[in-house]
């Protein structure tokens, strides 16, 4: 600037109008520059404000979530705790209500059954080679011991023995719903005399014995069936129960035992009947389908235009071979069990002298239906052996005379 006046001196007017309007421009341009960045510093504090604000709110909105989450967490410890608190008071209160619920079944169990020993008795299921009963003491702890009565019709065998335990002993302690085992019965082989064996089992103080024992040749049919009475008793308690079971061979010299009110008519141990008994009708049985099946070999099928002579021929001769095959295979398959069955009959004096004459030989199939009504007849008639005496002249009848 100062170049500029020394090199135009002559025009001083002009020069201090031209420095006073650039010391106008600078002095506007400063206080624009000023203004602006007042402003500026202004907006940038503003901003920081803000954003400590925000910050601040920020924190504090945090604070208050993770107070909320501890507390929520805290709360649902608690909710957990008493929850399981809970459930555990309520599983307290079904055991013991399931307790007294079991101590009225027992004592309404006792009253129902007249005061009988609180005990169950189920045999063992299915068949094997030694069979027991299972005792599972519903009552209270105390000593048991078993006795066991034969109910079939068999004069030979001992009415009433004790019963032993599957240990061996003949008194057991039980604790309640203790279960134990009472040994029964068992089966066995003989090879080297080729028979097969039952037996029921008796403790006589040294251990268990065999008792009420029977036999039979190995393949044969076994018609052997005891009707038990079975009584388990209480030392303490000093009463009783009393149920009755069928014990019977099975099959490959295994035992079944099943209680009698489980036995439907359909059972093969229904009616209850001794061995002979059961003997004479499944062989009354037998000889009847034996009968059904082989009957239609008496008279030969028709031939079409077949003569009436030639017919005739060949119906003789089918019943010639049909009497011949009704003789021999009776011989050979039934008649020695039909005459066993009769002999043991005979022993117990139930006799029919019409049936002795019979059972010899055949020659015709209403023989053998005849003797199959017979021995059922006997098999009956061992029901009541007075009216069996009646029927053989035993008995003098009460009235010798009928007035009319």
């Amino acid at each position: 600037m100062w170049l500029f006046f020394w090199l135009y001196p002559s025009h001083p007017k002009i020069y201090w109008c031209i420095f006073s309007f650039l010391i106008a421009i600078i002095a506007s341009l400063w206080w624009v520059l000023t203004d602006t960045a007042s402003k500026l510093l202004e907006d940038s504090d503003r901003n920081k404000n803000e954003v400590e604000r925000v910050k601040q709110e920020a924190t504090e909105e945090l604070g208050r979530l993770n107070t909320a989450h501890r507390a929520a967490i805290a709360h649902k410890d608690t909710s957990i705790a008493d929850a399981g608190a809970e459930a555990r008071g309520l599983k307290k209160a079904l055991e013991a209500k399931d307790a007294e619920c079991e101590d009225r079944i027992r004592a309404l169990r006792q009253q129902s059954d007249g005061g009988a020993l609180a005990v169950e008795l189920e045999p063992t299921k299915g068949q094997s080679e030694t069979q027991f009963l299972v005792v599972t003491n519903r009552g209270e702890k105390q000593r048991f011991y078993a006795q066991c009565s034969l109910l079939n019709d068999f004069s030979h065998l001992q009415t009433t023995f004790n019963l032993g335990w599957d240990f061996g002993g003949r008194y057991v302690a039980m604790a309640p719903e203790e279960s134990r085992k009472l040994a029964i019965a068992r089966a066995w082989q003989h090879r080297a005399s080729d028979l097969e064996y039952i037996a029921l089992r008796e403790e006589q103080g040294s251990g268990l014995k065999d008792t009420a024992q029977e036999r039979w040749a190995i393949g044969q049919m076994p018609t052997v069936r005891y009707r038990l009475r079975i009584r388990v008793f209480g030392e303490s308690t000093q009463n009783s129960r009393s149920e009755e079971f069928v014990v019977q061979p099975g099959k490959s010299t295994a035992i079944e035992m099943r209680k009698v009110d489980a036995i439907t008519p359909e059972s093969p141990t229904w009616p209850i009947l001794s061995p002979l008994q059961v003997e004479a009708f499944e062989c009354a049985k037998k000889l009847r389908d034996w009968i059904a099946t082989i009957t239609s070999l008496a008279t030969p099928p028709l031939i079409a235009g077949e003569a009436d002579e030639e017919r005739e021929r060949r119906i003789q001769k089918a019943r010639a071979d049909y009497r011949v095959r009704l003789k021999f295979e009776y011989e050979h398959s039934y008649r020695e069990t039909v005459q066993s069955i009769y002999r043991r009959f005979a022993i117990q004096n139930i006799r029919d002298l019409w049936f002795e004459t019979m059972m010899g030989g055949v020659g015709h199939e209403e023989t053998v239906l005849n003797m199959a009504n017979s021995l059922e007849a006997l098999a009956i008639r061992q029901f009541a052996p007075e009216a069996s005496k009646l029927i053989m002249n035993r008995l003098n009848p009460l009235i010798q005379t009928v007035q009319i």
